[in-house]
């Protein structure tokens, strides 16, 4: 790898001033480091955003779960491989942390990694037959919901073109991927699958039927959601960071994109885990979480 992008959490002085230690350090071994405008970090090339995907072999993300959702994506579709760095609490998807920088990043550099592929979620709005807005992707999730408080929406739900949900009520309904299973959707009360699954989720939000229950469908499923119109406006957000409007007949189509995400570890740690730390699971009495 001989070109690598640097992208840091905004507003955390933790992580500037780790991509600043990074960027020295990668340059010092001849690497030609890309960081995002105004960064100030040296020596380093500074490139918009949208274009980081197309000029480098590997992105490290500095800061946690959310900043790693914004960076998968802005290289959804490229291939580029992404190494997650911690620099707060644990997350689910960073399994490195910031102590473990430097070391972590020579194997890298050595090629002593493994690449984890994760699914994927590719999103359209059609109109009347036309698709008026995408694609875009989601990591975790597109949610539907109304985004007043208390107030529920009616949706449609067609699975590989079957009507499989007539009437849907409820505050909204999650459409997840295994990565994102432990995050609003088992808020929701979904399952958590494996990060590595090929399969999707569908939990209901607060539904008022208690016969409406989360269901797993199959990765290469096609699901459509048409918004039925309780008010003039609902919306469609992804991974709880940017979000699409829908007027009543508007339908989101939603399936697996052809490009997974690689994720790069380079350490031992397993899901489960990561898992068990921040559920808080119990350990035998006497016995040392790891």
């Amino acid at each position: 790898m001989q070109r690598i992008g640097i992208v840091a959490k905004r507003g955390e002085r933790r992580a500037a001033d780790a991509a600043d230690r990074l960027a020295s350090w990668l340059s010092e071994r001849g690497i030609e480091v890309f960081v995002e405008p105004g960064r100030g970090h040296t020596p380093a090339v500074e490139i918009d955003e949208s274009q980081l995907a197309d000029q480098v072999d590997l992105v490290v993300v500095l800061g946690g779960d959310g900043t790693l959702l914004a960076v998968a994506r802005l290289v959804a579709t490229r291939g580029v491989p992404i190494f997650p760095v911690n620099l707060g609490h644990l997350g689910f998807l960073c399994n490195s942390d910031y102590e473990d920088l430097v070391p972590h990043m020579e194997r890298i550099l050595a090629g002593e990694y493994r690449t984890v592929d994760r699914l994927l979620l590719r999103g359209e709005i059609h109109r009347e037959g036309e698709r008026i807005d995408g694609p875009f992707w989601a990591l975790n999730d597109f949610v539907v919901h109304i985004g007043a408080v208390a107030r529920t929406v009616t949706l449609r739900v067609l699975i590989d073109d079957f009507e499989a949900i007539p009437g849907l009520r409820a505050d909204g309904l999650i459409i997840s991927s295994p990565t994102g299973s432990t995050a609003y959707n088992l808020s929701a009360g979904g399952p958590i699958l494996t990060p590595t699954m090929q399969a999707m989720i569908l939990a209901p939000m607060l539904p008022l039927s208690l016969s409406q229950r989360p269901l797993v469908v199959d990765g290469e499923s096609r699901i459509e959601v048409e918004y039925l119109g309780d008010l003039d406006q609902a919306f469609v957000t992804l991974d709880g960071q940017e979000r699409k409007p829908l007027v009543p007949g508007d339908r989101l189509r939603v399936r697996r994109a052809n490009q997974p995400v690689s994720l790069i570890h380079v350490n031992d740690r397993t899901f489960y885990q990561v898992l068990r730390r921040k559920m808080g699971w119990a350990v035998k009495p006497g016995s040392r979480d790891s």
